[in-house]
């Protein structure tokens, strides 16, 4: 097969099954992990817990991360699995995965992680590979860096009456982005 069609068919088969995978199994809670690593005007550490639902897209992270951090979402962002935040060595996730010139399918062989980033769900990209952990880099320019990882807690099942993402605790200081003036 050529690998335009082994993607689609990945695709394909990623949608279905996720869809016979819903009808089975009621959606759990996740609690993650998000903890600030650098950012150009971090100044202190910033750590937070959050409750999101596992079938939440890498959009609906993102879209959470701005309103938690009260970021302005005027910049790109990416999503990565690395050893460590700095590594040059690293695997993008999503649809221009491939773009950034690095791709190393070695790293989560067993995932298809080229799909748009509406379409990932936490479910597809956590817990990271072994020896790597996921990493949400928003603004190139400005590199804030967060480290992603899902808690150990059990997942549980949604709460009537609670609206989801949710932030459980938080620790440190949030950061401004962009320092002092903003």
């Amino acid at each position: 097969m050529h690998a335009d069609a082994d993607t689609k068919y990945c695709s394909a088969s990623i949608r279905a099954a996720r869809a016979n995978h819903q009808q089975k199994v009621t959606q759990m809670i996740w609690t993650l992990t998000i903890k600030l690593e650098t950012g150009r005007y971090a100044t202190l550490p910033w750590e937070a817990e959050v409750e999101i639902d596992e079938t939440s897209s890498l959009v609906d992270l993102h879209n959470m991360m701005q309103r938690i951090l009260k970021f302005d979402n005027d910049h790109l962002y990416y999503y990565y699995y690395c050893r460590s935040y700095y590594a040059r060595k690293r695997q993008y996730l999503g649809e221009h995965a491939r773009d950034h010139g690095v791709w190393h399918p070695e790293i989560a062989p067993d995932r298809d992680l080229d799909l748009p980033l509406r379409e990932l769900q936490l479910r597809d990209v956590l817990p990271a590979p072994a020896k790597y952990a996921m990493f949400y880099l928003f603004d190139s320019g400005d590199k804030w860096i967060f480290r992603i990882m899902k808690a150990r807690k059990a997942p549980q099942k949604p709460v009537a009456g609670k609206k989801y993402p949710r932030v459980v605790a938080q620790s440190g200081e949030k950061q401004r982005q962009y320092g002092r003036d903003s």
